[in-house]
């Protein structure tokens, strides 16, 4: 079930036209999004079910961070770029000329 799109969102456009490649709705009042994820956008119930069975409920669960893929947890004893951040050790990563630029998923 989709619901109105708050004022402020930047993104505007139906997920489903865009992914068909179809003319964007003019009436931008019209588009409604997804009430679980609230992500993807919709301008029609068409377009929300259309989309649902081509490509959103494959994805739904995982936006609306409901279900984690096994492995997709950020593991640092596992995870390369802070073994090499651990390595190079936390002076040598404070240093301006520093070529490592460490990891992007550490906390």
């Amino acid at each position: 079930m989709a619901e109105a799109v708050p004022e402020e969102s930047e993104e505007k456009g139906c997920c489903n036209c865009d992914y068909n490649n179809w003319e964007q709705p003019v009436d931008k009042t019209t588009i409604k999004q997804c009430a679980k994820c609230k992500i993807i956008r919709y301008c029609s119930p068409q377009c929300q079910k259309e989309h649902w069975f081509n490509v959103h409920k494959y994805h739904c669960k995982y936006l609306a961070k409901l279900k984690v893929l096994p492995h997709s947890v950020h593991d640092e004893a596992t995870c390369s770029d802070c073994k090499t951040e651990a390595e190079t050790g936390r002076v040598e990563m404070c240093k301006p000329d520093n070529p490592v630029l460490g990891c992007p998923l550490k906390n």
